[in-house]
């Protein structure tokens, strides 16, 4: 496996023990920076997956290439039509009339189509494969707890130092939010280390106009686009337990200890009613996610995985005791639900919006060697956990393991896939956040 480091003029201590970590070579770019490249060669038993150097780059959504696509063929075919004066091919350009314009569209429309189709192609046969390109794309000045990778942005949370926004392939952030709480007061937390700063980030959401976070000390913030703040609240007010949001629509979800809250995200841009709709459950929630249509998932202490509704947080669905540990992470698929639990244990069930809790069928369970922090889909419909044991496992639907990504230290706390599974990020290596681009292009 070979890895990018930029800006890294040394071996981070937990992979200084691969004798195979070398410079490879650096280069000054032409802003003056000097670029480090090294290289680290995992061992054949820990995954075989085929990876790259990765050189900086433009990493560019499919949309935007579409979209540059279209318009440059608009801006082509019109500027001939308005009568510029061109040769050859472009004189031609300038006599289309209606219909021969709208079918040269069309035909490129196809031909965009078509590349779109090869590509998604691609990236869903290198997943199977494990086959990547991997660098850092962030190095944080603080632990990092979370991530979230949105379009050509990373919102990276830390242990002290709030939510630190970053540009792909940028150094420094772009934007940061600050939260609320004393970094040097200590909290439990759920991994090997036992405790936490009580700002410590547990947890991201963003839906395009504000960014979300829970903290280990059991607050829930909301920020506008500009870091504004719109929300600062102390979920759980009876004991310290982290806090985990999820946002649908308008509805923001946050949940701490056995406290479940709802808000209006309308009423919190307009700050009108800060106001919020609660509940209490059985036992302390340890994950939260999105459930099928118009609800949400949550996995409890004592092993219960609940099924609530969006709008009134009423109870549509309940697994007692799916799990003999508490259910650390959740994926709820059309068809299916994935559990993993603070033991390792990875359960796979059959089930749908109206299947009873007690009639989900399990698939199948497969184990690893610490608690699962996150299950999420990859491309071609993989299915992608990361555990405390330092591993994130790629597995296919039918619960067989294609490949692993080893060396991920005890905080691993979260991955993240952009939307068309092109590439993931992942947290829990030192103070980096690592990319994975599954793509070709």
């Amino acid at each position: 496996m070979e890895v990018a480091w930029p800006g890294c003029r040394e071996v981070p201590n937990h992979l200084a023990k691969y004798s195979l970590w070398r410079p490879l070579h650096s280069r000054v770019e032409q802003t003056g920076h000097r670029q480090y490249f090294s290289s680290l060669v995992f061992p054949a038993g820990v995954g075989g997956v085929c990876l790259r150097v990765a050189r900086r780059r433009a990493l560019r959504s499919s949309a935007n290439r579409c979209s540059d696509a279209y318009l440059g063929h608009i801006r082509r075919a019109r500027s001939g039509s308005d009568g510029d004066t061109q040769e050859g091919s472009d004189g031609d350009t300038a006599n289309l009339d209606d219909s021969a314009f709208f079918a040269a569209f069309r035909k490129r429309a196809q031909e965009v189509e078509q590349q779109a189709a090869e590509r998604k192609a691609a990236v869903d046969r290198n997943w199977k494969e494990g086959r990547a390109e991997v660098k850092v794309g962030a190095v944080a000045n603080d632990w990092v707890r979370r991530v979230i990778l949105v379009d050509d942005e990373l919102f990276v949370g830390t242990a002290s130092r709030g939510v630190q926004r970053y540009r792909l392939g940028g150094e420094q952030p772009s934007q940061l939010f600050p939260v609320s709480g004393d970094p040097t007061r200590s909290v439990p937390a759920d991994h090997q280390a036992e405790y936490d700063p009580e700002t410590s980030v547990t947890s991201i959401a963003w839906n395009g106009r504000c960014l979300f976070a829970g903290l280990a000390g059991g607050r829930a913030h909301a920020w506008r686009d500009d870091g504004t703040l719109l929300l600062d609240v102390m979920v759980c007010s009876d004991s310290t337990r982290p806090c985990y949001v999820y946002v649908n629509d308008d509805m923001l979800i946050a949940a701490a200890g056995e406290a479940v809250m709802r808000w209006s995200i309308e009423d919190l841009l307009a700050q009108s009613d800060l106001s919020a709709h609660r509940i209490e459950v059985t036992s302390n929630v340890h994950s939260l996610a999105a459930g099928f249509k118009g609800s949400f998932a949550i996995g409890l202490e004592d092993g219960t995985v609940e099924l609530r509704s969006l709008e009134r947080l009423s109870l549509l669905s309940r697994r007692p005791r799916a799990h003999q540990f508490a259910v650390s992470a959740l994926l709820v698929l059309s068809d299916t639900i994935l559990t993993g639990d603070a033991a390792g244990t990875l359960v796979s069930w059959r089930a749908e919006a109206s299947t009873p809790g007690e009639d989900w069928e399990k698939l199948w369970q497969r184990e690893h060697r610490g608690r699962v922090v996150a299950i999420s889909q990859g491309g071609g419909q993989v299915i992608v956990t990361a555990a405390l044991d330092s591993f994130i496992r790629i597995w296919n639907p039918s619960g067989d393991v294609l490949f692993a990504i080893p060396e991920h230290r005890v905080w691993l706390g979260s991955l993240s896939m952009s939307m068309d599974n092109s590439l993931m990020a992942t947290d829990g290596r030192d103070n980096a956040v690592y990319l994975y681009r599954f793509s070709e292009d």
